[in-house]
């Protein structure tokens, strides 16, 4: 029995649809990932040599900030306490804790600076200091304030603060532990 037709033109219409479904399947899909691909490689590449011209066309500039900056961290210089023994590095931290209370409007009540130097078990040394002072909370945001941006570096350890309701006004009773690393200078 032969097809009519009608079954004929479907069973060609169904050869061409399978035809093409393969053709798109295994050939053109594959293709346009490939361009795709390529696309986005070519797009990356660009804009790597576009970071790169930036950088080229820039190179002096930026060479002239970094040597601005190194000369600036330079001139700053380190932040370290020194002094030729331990116990003027801690008469300094003495110092210039006073000095960070006058200048907060704070009233110290307690200031204990150890002559004994704290090794934490390496090669940097640190002044342990005992800080209690009343003021109300303005300075005593100022004197922390001192003690985070001043010229060197204290490290708080420990930190209390109660109201004191025994004294008028809004005071504010602050106790604080610190240390201070330093460096023993040799004499010249």
């Amino acid at each position: 029995m032969r097809p009519d037709a009608r079954e004929r033109r479907t069973i060609t219409i169904a050869f061409w649809v399978s035809i093409v479904a393969l053709a798109l399947a295994y050939v053109v899909v594959p293709f346009a990932q490939r361009v795709w691909a390529r696309q986005a490689e070519i797009a990356l590449r660009r804009a790597q040599v576009g970071r790169l011209t930036a950088y080229v066309t820039r190179h002096a500039e930026i060479e002239t900030a970094l040597t601005s900056r190194s000369s600036t961290l330079e001139a700053y210089g380190t932040r370290v306490l020194r002094g030729r023994s331990p116990s003027l590095v801690g008469a300094e931290l003495q110092r210039m804790l006073q000095d960070y209370a006058r200048t907060s409007r704070v009233s110290v009540s307690r200031l204990d600076v150890a002559g004994v130097a704290d090794s934490t078990g390496g090669e940097t040394l640190s002044m342990p200091a005992t800080l209690s002072a009343v003021g109300d909370v303005y300075g005593l945001a100022q004197l922390l304030t001192h003690l985070q941006r001043g010229p060197f570096v204290i490290e708080v350890r420990d930190l209390s603060i109660a109201s004191t309701s025994a004294l008028r006004g809004d005071l504010l009773q602050l106790s604080l532990t610190a240390r201070a690393p330093f460096v023993v200078e040799s004499p010249r």
